[in-house]
């Protein structure tokens, strides 16, 4: 083959032209690539994509309307620095999320998912934050919630406490410091923020090391259609539970560790 060095542009293309072909030869239903690292996205258009979905996978919000602009399915991916596995799970589990979730509730769920993985990483205040979010099936939800304190979303409007208005970001960080739950309606309102969820049990034993705040998603996605999001205080890993299970775990990078953008997946 010889000692040809291939530029960073050069050897982008080639992995996304074996992994696309790859992909169609064993019938695969979509490709998922890293916007974020192609240089020149011209190469997106000669592909061999040949009936497999190719999927822009975007973490830049600058970003964001170049990617929208190609006529491609898009992926966003929250802005906050994962390992390259954290960012393949999280981008797993967003994509899994829009056949998860009813119609409307996919975009709530990736913003709550988004202020989880934003409070794991950088805290509160200087100091590691636990939570948890329960999002979805509030009918259903809300007929376990017993609340310990004052709700400090009470007697706002709904506009006014939506998880999907920027505004709110910083506020329920703050929050995010009670002890208890936000529950989340399928519309992206925040019902509560400091709820404890009574007679939920786990429907099954808990990994070691897991307490309160892991049972309390365990039981209460078990008994309804919700969906939980855990932070655990210590270690600062992002649980995703769903029917009573983990779905998936995001572990909180550890400083240094190489944080680059997405390989290409088949």
């Amino acid at each position: 083959m010889g000692n040809r060095t291939l530029s960073d542009s050069q050897l982008t293309e080639a992995i996304l032209h074996r992994g696309t072909a790859f992909a169609a030869e064993i019938g695969a239903k979509a490709v998922f690539t890293s916007f974020d690292a192609i240089e020149d996205p011209s190469i997106l258009k000669s592909l061999p994509v040949d009936g497999t979905e190719l999927v822009l996978v975007v973490r830049e919000k600058r970003l964001f309307n170049a990617v929208a602009e190609l006529g491609f399915r898009n992926l966003r991916m929250p802005p906050v620095p994962l390992s390259r596995m954290g960012q393949i799970k999280t981008a797993v589990i967003i994509a899994f999320s829009q056949r998860m979730l009813d119609t409307g509730e996919t975009v709530v769920f990736e913003q709550a998912l988004t202020l989880a993985l934003e409070l794991a990483t950088e805290g509160r205040e200087g100091k590691s934050v636990g939570a948890l979010f329960v999002v979805g099936d509030y009918r259903n939800v809300i007929a376990y919630r017993q609340q310990s304190i004052i709700n400090p979303f009470r007697g706002y409007s709904e506009k006014s406490r939506n998880i999907l208005d920027e505004g709110m970001r910083d506020t329920v960080k703050n929050f995010a410091k009670l002890d208890g739950a936000f529950i989340i309606k399928g519309n992206g309102v925040i019902a509560a923020a400091g709820s404890h969820l009574k007679g939920v049990k786990p429907s099954a034993p808990l990994p070691p090391g897991l307490g309160s705040r892991h049972a309390a998603a365990a039981g209460i996605t078990a008994i309804t259609k919700s969906i939980a999001i855990t932070i655990s205080e210590s270690t600062g890993t992002v649980r995703i539970w769903r029917r009573g299970q983990i779905i998936t775990e995001i572990e909180r990078p550890t400083p240094g560790l190489d944080q680059g953008p997405l390989p290409t997946l088949d």
